[in-house]
């Protein structure tokens, strides 16, 4: 299975992350802006739990590092972001009963995206003991685990082959930093790897665009790997 990801053309991702988003409720007790003691202000519980895990989670997960190649170095390492969507309030002069704030946990090969879950969780747990009247609920939105195709696979050697013959280049066989449909036909026994035309630094930006000449140049390097795998 090929899949036709922009990577550029000389670049072959063989993998890519797993990935973990949770949206963490905060509840707390509405009351009138003017009355905040009779309330709960679940902004503010929230703002207490992101602090601590930005401070004392982030750093812990981000020393985990992947002995896998990536484009970029960075990507070698687990990360994780807080705060991509935050839901909640109602009115300037209303204490907030409720607010939640997402995270997107990028999971590497050396884990499990089951252990990734359990680390957020426990650490959630033991902060509540430390914040009085913290009432959360922890929604997982979607997960999977890291997947990776065997560079020495015969679908990658012989597109590796394919992109030396048709472009004259050296391509470079690494791991994805983000999320792919890879893991869908790897998890089935497909061997599978992600080439396609395109800029992946522009990958969702507000000028992404692509070349024709790549789009045309890519064309051919499947039409090898075609022909190739047939003979």
């Amino acid at each position: 299975m090929v899949i036709a990801e922009p990577t550029g053309l000389n670049t072959i991702w063989i993998g890519h992350k797993g990935t973990l988003w949770l949206d963490i409720e905060v509840f707390g007790r509405q009351a009138h802006g003017s009355t905040p003691w009779k309330g709960v202000n679940a902004f503010e519980k929230m703002v207490e739990l992101a602090y601590k895990m930005i401070h004392e989670l982030k750093p812990k997960i981000e020393l985990k590092k992947s002995k896998y190649d990536y484009e970029d170095p960075k990507g070698a390492r687990a990360t994780i972001n807080i705060g991509g969507e935050v839901k909640g309030g109602v009115k300037t002069n209303i204490v907030p009963g409720y607010y939640s704030f997402s995270i997107d946990r990028r999971i590497i090969l050396e884990e499990t995206v089951e252990e990734a879950e359990r680390e957020i969780v426990d650490f959630i747990e033991r902060v509540k003991r430390s914040i009085p009247e913290l009432n959360i609920k922890i929604r997982v939105k979607s997960k999977s685990n890291a997947v990776v195709t065997s560079p020495n696979s015969p679908l990658v050697k012989t597109l590796m082959q394919s992109i030396r013959e048709v472009l004259n280049i050296n391509p470079k066989p690494v791991l994805c930093v983000g999320g792919l449909d890879m893991g869908y036909f790897i998890l089935k026994g497909y061997q599978t790897v992600t080439y396609g035309p395109g800029d992946p630094d522009v990958a969702h930006m507000a000028d992404e665009h692509i070349c024709l000449d790549d789009i045309y140049n890519v064309a051919k390097v499947y039409l090898n790997l075609i022909m190739t795998t047939l003979m």
